[in-house]
């Protein structure tokens, strides 16, 4: 019973995601392998655009159900390495071990593109902070905050922007 209720407090209730917790967990490890070899990580922050007006006009439950959407949509294009967690209430980290920024930025728009209507669900967009480590960062939070600026850099320009760069 308890390990379940452990895996539980690992993942978000409506997505089946993994949480803010798991997600530090995993850049942990991510950090320490880029230290020992010399591979690339990227990590994004991406905030779902207009979730609050989606909740305001078409009530929480399509809220919940555009959620749901972003995660499998995105889920959809990623690598079983990949980690996509919610850490906020429209807000998402996607974790992309040994992957250049070139890649990384590829897999950020077939996201978007899936989002934007392309595989028959309700439109929706991304805004995205990307970064790509080549050396390792020294925290959590270092990996956190790079990339939470950019995001908030791209969100003033619009919703369904990247802004991105290239650490190391």
């Amino acid at each position: 019973m308890m390990v379940r209720e452990a895996s539980r407090a690992r993942f978000d209730s409506l997505t089946g995601l993994p949480n803010r917790r798991a997600c530090e967990e995993r850049c942990a490890v991510e950090i320490a392998r880029l230290q020992r070899r010399s591979e690339s990580l990227s990590v994004a922050f991406l905030d779902f655009d207009g979730l609050k007006q989606v909740n305001d006009v078409k009530g929480h439950e399509a809220g919940d159900a555009a959620l749901v959407h972003l995660a499998t949509s995105a889920q959809a294009v990623l690598r079983p390495t990949d980690q996509l967690s919610r850490v906020g209430g429209d807000e998402f980290v996607l974790l992309l071990p040994d992957t250049d920024f070139d890649e990384a930025t590829a897999v950020i728009r077939r996201i978007q593109g899936r989002l934007a209507g392309a595989d028959g669900g309700e439109p929706a967009s991304v805004t995205a902070g990307l970064v790509t480590w080549h050396s390792p960062p020294q925290t959590i939070e270092e990996l956190f905050v790079e990339a939470d600026a950019l995001m908030y850099s791209a969100k003033r320009g619009g919703g369904d922007h990247l802004e991105s760069e290239v650490i190391g």
